[in-house]
C-alpha cells in the first residue's frame, strides 16, 4: 500500500518521475512524506522535532515494514537544522517540510549537501518568510507548483535543481 504525500499535485507527479530506487535523500518534517519517499528510494534521513509525532511516524514505519529510513528526533530547535551534519555525504534530494520557523536554517545547512543535478524541495514555498531561500538558490533552476486543496485554498511547492556547474549551490 502506498501513502500519499501532501504537496502540490503536479510536484508529486514530477517527483514520481524523477525519483530513482538508488537515490538517497534527506527530509526535515517526518510524516506521510517519510513513508511515501521511503517506498521509492534506497535511503532516507528524516528529521522531526516533536517526540510524540516521531513515535507515530516510527510506528507507521514498522506497520509498513520500512527499514531504509534513519529517523531522527531532534527536539532542540537550536540543533534541529544541524541534525544531518553527521552525514558526510551528498544527497540526491533534500525535502524541507518541517518546523516552519527553522526552514530557512534547514536550507542553509543542507543545500551544499545536494549533489549536482540533485534537487531541493520546499513545501508551502509561497510563505513570505521563505524569501531568503529564493535568493540563496537564485542560480539553481526552479519550478513552482500550485494546486487546489480539497479543504479550500492552494498548496504551493517549489523544486530547485542544482545545476551541474554550480559549486556548493552558488556560482
Amino acid at each position: 500500500m502506498l501513502i500519499n504525500i501532501k504537496i502540490a499535485s503536479d510536484a508529486k507527479k514530477w517527483l514520481e518521475e524523477w525519483l530513482e530506487p538508488s537515490y538517497c535523500g534527506c527530509e526535515f518534517g517526518s510524516g506521510f512524506s517519510t513513508i511515501w519517499l521511503a517506498q521509492r528510494v534506497k535511503q532516507l534521513v528524516s528529521v522531526d522535532h516533536d517526540k510524540a509525532w516521531y513515535g507515530i511516524v516510527n510506528d507507521a514505519m514498522e506497520q509498513f515494514d520500512i527499514k531504509n529510513v534513519d529517523l531522527i528526533c531532534e527536539p532542540s530547535l537550536i540543533l534541529y537544522h544541524k541534525a544531518v551534519d553527521k552525514y558526510n555525504k551528498t544527497f540526491d534530494f533534500v525535502f524541507i517540510d518541517g518546523y516552519k520557523s527553522k526552514r530557512v536554517e534547514c536550507v542553509n545547512e543542507t543545500y551544499k549537501k545536494v549533489r549536482p543535478n540533485g534537487i531541493l524541495i520546499l513545501d508551502d514555498s509561497h510563505k513570505p518568510y521563505h524569501s531568503s531561500i529564493f535568493k540563496l538558490l537564485n542560480d539553481w533552476e526552479r519550478m513552482d507548483f500550485k494546486s487546489p486543496c480539497k479543504t479550500g485554498g492552494y498548496r504551493y511547492t517549489s523544486i530547485w535543481i542544482k545545476k551541474d556547474n554550480t559549486e556548493n549551490g552558488n556560482t
